[in-house]
Parts: structure tokens; sequence; C-alpha cells
């Protein structure tokens, strides 16, 4: 289906299973944009929608143009009585995404999606708070709102990496970093954990990975 006078295709990918067909165009745009965001790697995308979509609906938008597909848009749909609210994957895990798009159809991708989207209703509420403020699809998708008058709240991260080679060692940037009311907060934490039993920090044994993600249903569940 085509919507107003975009030359691009958007469609919907709304399982696993289909989504799985077009691992290879995925992966393909991720390398020809450098990708430098583990958050949208295929895989990453996957396996936390296994584990932690719960009650979400995949709603990852697709832009072809003619029979190639030149951009991926990694949503999720989650039902809040009227409202349906469309946000990317990975939240609040994944604390910065991004869109997947071929350089050289940015432009096309965005307009189309953005199109598709606003034709959808009223009752629907797009949020993309982990887009970085200095992507240029982050930019694109401000001015193209902009221009036709959409109403929009712009808010967005500001920063996605530490420069750690500032800081002498893990001391310098706890204390440089880390606000007063947080390290009271984990100081806190602690003590209450001391409390319970012994308390030590060890690398994650790989083997008991799925036990740890079957704690976090089982969290998620009781909310």
């Amino acid at each position: 289906m085509r919507w107003g006078a975009w030359d691009l295709n958007i469609f919907v990918i709304d399982t696993l299973k289909e989504l799985e067909k077009y691992r290879p165009a995925w992966e393909a745009i991720l390398e020809q944009n450098h990708n430098d965001i583990p958050f949208l790697e295929f895989d990453w995308i996957r396996l936390w929608w296994e584990y932690l979509g719960g009650n979400r609906e995949l709603f990852i938008l697709a832009a072809q143009e003619d029979k190639e597909i030149v951009g991926f848009f990694p949503f999720m749909l989650l039902r809040k009585g009227w409202l349906k609210i469309i946000s990317f994957i990975g939240f609040p895990q994944a604390y910065y995404m991004d869109f997947v798009l071929m350089p050289q159809y940015r432009d096309e991708s965005i307009d189309s999606a953005v199109s598709y989207l606003m034709g959808k209703g009223k009752n629907y509420l797009v949020d993309l708070d982990q887009m970085h403020r200095a992507s240029p699809n982050f930019m694109r998708i401000y001015e193209y709102v902009q221009e036709k008058g959409y109403p929009v709240y712009c808010c967005g991260t500001e920063d996605l990496y530490i420069d750690l080679t500032r800081f002498t060692d893990f001391d310098d940037y706890y204390y440089a970093v880390i606000s007063s009311h947080i390290r009271k907060n984990i100081k806190r934490r602690e003590k209450k954990l001391k409390e319970l039993g012994d308390f030590y920090f060890r690398p994650l044994d790989l083997q008991r990975l799925e036990d740890v993600f079957s704690i976090h249903r089982k969290e998620w569940r009781k909310r």
C-alpha cells in the first residue's frame, strides 16, 4: 500500500518469524552505516523481544523502493486503554536507539514513515525519546514534522558516550560523573543487600543467563 505522493512503500512487520526474513537486509544496512549502536543489532532486537517483549506488539516499519528494502524503523506498540503508544523496541534497557536506513534513502524513508504514522489516527502517540539529538535521522524527522505542522514535543538524548580517558581511575569517574544523591542511594541499597547475606560482584556465567531472564520475567508479571 502506498501513502500520499511518496515513492516508498511502508509496511508493518509484526512477528519475529516475518522479521527473520529481513535479517540480511537489516544487517547489510547496519554495515553500510558503520553502526556503533549495539541495541540496533538484529540479534539484540530479536532476543530482547523474545524475552522482554511482554504485552507489547511488534510494530517494525519497513521502507521499500520497488522490491528493495531500504530501511527499518524498530518500533513496538503498547496499548493503554484508548491510547496506542509507538516507541522504540528495547525501552528501557536500550539507552539510545535510531532508525536503520540506507543513507541515500534517509529523507524519503523518514517522510514516508511519518506520513504513514500520522495517518493512523488521533489515538496514537509516537515516543522517540531514545533518539540522539545529533543523529541526522533525528534532525530530519524534526524538520519534517515542523514543516507539516504536526504536534510535537522535542526531547532527546544529549550524550551517548562518556570519555573515560579523562579519568585517572574508577573513583575519579565515580565522584565526577555520579551525583551525590545517586551515590547515597547506591550506598543505601548496598547496605540492604549486605543485610540479606553475602554481597559481591562476579562475572556472569553465560550458562545461567536464562536464570536471569526468568527472574526478570517473574518480576514483570507482578506489575
